[in-house]
């Protein structure tokens, strides 16, 4: 087992010895210095422009309108409703049973 390992060892070196001068060779270019370049980037471009514009279009569209909701009569119904939620409060709602019923039936003359 020692022999394997020591001869796995010895090529490893020489591996690396013969990578070390291969990569010194002035002849091969070791760094990759291309960029991706894509074949449509002008199309995305002119995408990406005219998607730009009909955002700026839109946007203004959307400045220039008037609100068409009422936020003052908004305003009103809720302090109307606030209004009768207290009312409810202070007052209940409490239905007659039919025993009050019949008595005040029979009550009126």
């Amino acid at each position: 087992e020692e022999e394997l390992c020591s001869e796995i060892e010895r090529d490893n070196r020489t591996l690396v010895k013969r990578m070390t001068e291969i990569m010194k060779r002035p002849g091969i270019d070791t760094h990759n210095e291309s960029k991706s370049k894509s074949l449509n980037k002008e199309a995305r471009q002119r995408e990406l422009l005219r998607i730009t514009e009909e955002n700026q279009k839109l946007l203004k569209r959307i400045h220039s309108r008037q609100p068409t909701y009422n936020h003052l009569s908004w305003e009103q119904d809720r302090e109307k409703s606030e209004m009768l939620c207290a009312r409810i409060c202070t007052y209940p709602y409490r239905p007659r049973t039919t025993a009050e019923k019949n008595l005040y039936y029979y009550e009126s003359p």
